[in-house]
């Protein structure tokens, strides 16, 4: 897409809440190092897993766009995703789960096109058709920055 390579690339976090998916965090994380869109990093908040999937992610880090967070105790995925929240000043968030896949290797291109396009504060989709039509919106995964309360 011709706008990102003319324009800056707005960063986006993406925040990966982690408990217990030692079987599919790192095809999960693959998935978006995957993506066409560079101005990322990834935050993943392990909730205090026992099955050693936090070491995975631990590998994975020696990338700089990968942060690994680990929280002692569980605390659930919203404190995960808040405690992630707290540590980005991305201008979009994008959520996915640990057992999730970014098929489209231009989902995070296509999201914040979307999101400049119409100034949105969340971008939805659950399938993309190719010209950027959006079809059978239902899941939210892309936010604007304005949540400065969640911030610290």
């Amino acid at each position: 897409m011709l706008f990102i390579t003319i324009f800056a690339q707005p960063q986006v976090s993406v925040i990966i809440p982690l408990y217990n998916h030692y079987q599919h965090i790192n095809n999960s994380i693959q998935s978006i190092l995957s993506q066409s869109y560079s101005n990322f990093n990834i935050i993943v908040v392990d909730d205090a897993s026992t099955d050693g999937s936090s070491a995975i992610v631990q590998k994975l880090s020696a990338d700089p766009r990968i942060t690994l967070i680990q929280h002692k105790t569980t605390r659930g995925p919203f404190q995960a995703r808040l405690t992630a929240l707290s540590r980005t000043n991305a201008t979009y968030v994008l959520f996915v789960d640990a057992d999730d896949l970014l098929n489209n290797p231009n989902i995070i291109q296509l999201s914040v096109f979307q999101a400049e396009k119409y100034k949105a504060d969340c971008v939805q989709f659950s399938e993309l058709v190719s010209n950027l039509e959006w079809t059978k919106p239902q899941t939210c995964i892309v936010l604007r920055s304005h949540l400065k309360s969640v911030r610290k």
